[in-house]
């Protein structure tokens, strides 16, 4: 398997992966192979004070869940990159890499429209802390509006996160949320 060098950190990388390890930045692919995908992927930018740069399986699980034109507003993950949130200009996406218990051996993307987060705690212990999202649910999947008024709420937790941002991220999904839910109007 052939490796390529970064421009911008001057790391090599195998040809396969769409993203430098060292640094996070897209790496160039063979033109051959550029004519044959459908669509490239996206360049992720983290340019908003509170979007705080993701890595690894989470960084490239975002890639893979991010739509066209979809702009990340915040992100933050945890002390180990195992867990994630991101907040775009169109819903919540909870990412988790995998389980060290074996829970789930792949990562994960769970996506939350606005309007199906009821509330947004947060906890800080020290350096870390825990982010709580309380999700209106029927059936296990989120819902919004009325149909989700009527169902059950249910925690979501995203447990170690650094302390210093956990207050800056959960400001900002209030102010996100709160845009939402003005934007749907009230009898919706």
């Amino acid at each position: 398997m052939r490796r390529v060098v970064c421009p911008k950190c001057k790391q090599t990388a195998f040809e396969t992966e769409p993203f430098c390890p060292a640094c996070g930045e897209l790496l160039a692919r063979p033109s051959a192979e550029r004519e044959d995908s459908a669509a490239p992927a996206p360049k992720i930018s983290f340019d908003t004070p509170v979007a705080f740069e993701l890595t690894g399986v989470l960084l490239d699980t975002l890639t893979e869940h991010l739509q066209p034109g979809e702009q990340v507003l915040a992100s933050l993950e945890n002390q180990n990159a195992m867990v994630g949130i991101v907040a775009t200009d169109r819903r919540v996406l909870i990412l988790r890499a995998g389980s060290l218990s074996g829970q789930y051996a792949r990562a994960a993307c769970r996506e939350l429209p606005y309007g199906s987060i009821a509330e947004v705690r947060c906890q800080q212990l020290g350096a870390l802390g825990k982010l709580q999202l309380l999700v209106r649910t029927i059936g296990g999947k989120p819902e919004v509006g009325v149909r989700g008024r009527m169902g059950k709420i249910v925690p979501e937790d995203l447990a170690a996160m650094p302390g210093e941002r956990l207050r800056l991220i959960a400001d900002a999904l209030r102010r996100l949320i709160a845009q939402a839910e003005a934007k749907e109007g009230p009898g919706a």
